[in-house]
């Protein structure tokens, strides 16, 4: 027992991975991502997997398009404008813009 008393023990933490400002930049990038995916190809649509009953009752899981709106589009002079979105609200990068 004289061993064990002269051990200095501590608790253990464990590195934690559950940034939420890191966890919504990466979400934020995917997006992007998506987002350039689709103006460089227009006949990209992302899938999801989904489960459908067919007409006998039975579920089956099928992958579905998803729907992914363009955060683009043109102003009144022609010019291309970029909304950057974080769910449904617009972000704000610069005072006023």
């Amino acid at each position: 027992m004289s061993k064990f008393n002269s051990l200095n023990l501590g608790a253990y933490e464990r590195p934690s991975n559950n940034n939420p400002t890191l966890k919504r930049r990466q979400k934020l990038l995917d997006k992007l991502n998506k987002q350039l995916r689709i103006a460089e190809d227009s006949s990209y649509q992302p899938t999801i997997l989904k489960w459908v009953a067919d007409a006998e009752g039975e579920r089956k899981r099928v992958e579905v398009p998803k729907r992914v709106k363009r955060w683009w589009g043109k102003d009144v002079n022609g010019n291309t404008v970029l909304t950057m979105r974080y769910g449904s609200k617009p972000l704000e990068l610069a005072k006023g813009r």
